[in-house]
């Protein structure tokens, strides 16, 4: 708290030389290229009024410490509860949600570009106004509130270098059809170039009975990956995304460039008004229509253009 929004001094040179140790041997051992980030949703830089909270420690009798932040708006029954049971709490400072957020994740990206000048860094994008002030910061952009802003595509792609993600959410119950109409057609729609999924296995492991912020589509074992519905319909949507530039190639070799572009623009405008208008932004783009025989029309008709002018 005392750093005002920015890096601590007591780990600032850590930072940076983690940041040249991590990307050194990405590079001596020839990685794909890795993306870092300081941490997630920067955007929340303006939801103090709601989401500031004070942080707190007590001890156990174990000898150790329990640590919780409590939002200010829940923390008068927080202190409450505490005392009825005896516990001596110690308020160590406010946390949460708040300006400092801002400072802190600008603060982080330049000690990563300044620690490696080729690192690349990435800020998902919550909320998409409060999100635009870090596009200078971030070298890939990466929203799911293209909602609140249908242009934020091109206003990342007007700034030089920049790259334009998108994400969505699901969880250990979503249909295929989900993520095949989501990460193909629709961000497709945006010209993302790339996509984030919230989240691959933040879960109770293989019992989700449970219920309940089960955020999973693939389960790591010693012998193989578990692949579920949605990870298959997950690869249905980026094989759309192949086939849109694979035509695009070829129509440009065939000097037929206006007819896929007139196919896609038809697409993608049918596209962009399929999702729905729920203000919450985790929730996906696909629950309007429900309709999964959608991105096989959409595939079916960008296939068969493909297979027209190939014969040319």
């Amino acid at each position: 708290w005392d750093a005002d929004g920015k890096l601590p001094d007591e780990i600032r040179d850590l930072y940076s030389k983690w940041t040249k140790k991590f990307y050194g041997h990405a590079k001596a051992n020839n990685w794909p290229e890795p993306i870092v980030t300081p941490f997630d949703e920067p955007a929340k830089w303006t939801q103090e009024s709601w989401a500031r909270a004070k942080q707190y420690r007590w001890l156990k009798p174990s000898g150790s410490y329990s640590f919780r932040v409590i939002p200010n708006r829940k923390n008068k029954a927080f202190l409450e509860e505490m005392g009825k049971k005896g516990i001596e709490v110690e308020y160590l400072c406010d946390g949460g949600a708040g300006p400092w957020i801002k400072t802190h994740f600008k603060d982080c990206a330049k000690v990563i570009h300044d620690a490696w000048p080729g690192a690349r860094v990435y800020a998902s994008i919550h909320h998409a106004e409060a999100g635009l002030p870090f596009l200078e910061d971030s070298d890939v952009f990466c929203t799911n509130a293209i909602h609140q802003d249908l242009e934020l595509g091109d206003k990342v792609r007007a700034v030089p270098n920049k790259t334009f993600w998108q994400y969505t959410g699901t969880n250990d119950r979503t249909p295929p059809a989900v993520p095949w109409f989501t990460c193909g057609v629709y961000f497709g729609s945006f010209g993302a170039r790339g996509s984030l999924i919230w989240a691959y296995n933040w879960s109770s492991r293989f019992d989700t009975s449970s219920g309940g912020g089960q955020w999973a589509y693939g389960w790591t074992t010693p012998y193989s990956l578990v692949r579920t519905p949605y990870l298959e319909g997950l690869r249905e949507g980026y094989d759309d995304r192949r086939y849109m530039e694979t035509l695009k190639r070829i129509a440009e070799s065939k000097n037929q460039s206006k007819k896929a572009d007139d196919l896609l623009k038809t697409i993608f405008d049918e596209a962009k008004h399929a999702h729905n208008q729920n203000k919450d932004t985790i929730r996906d783009y696909f629950n309007q229509t429900k309709d999964p025989e959608r991105a096989i029309k959409y595939r079916k008709q960008i296939v068969d253009l493909i297979l027209e002018l190939q014969k040319k």
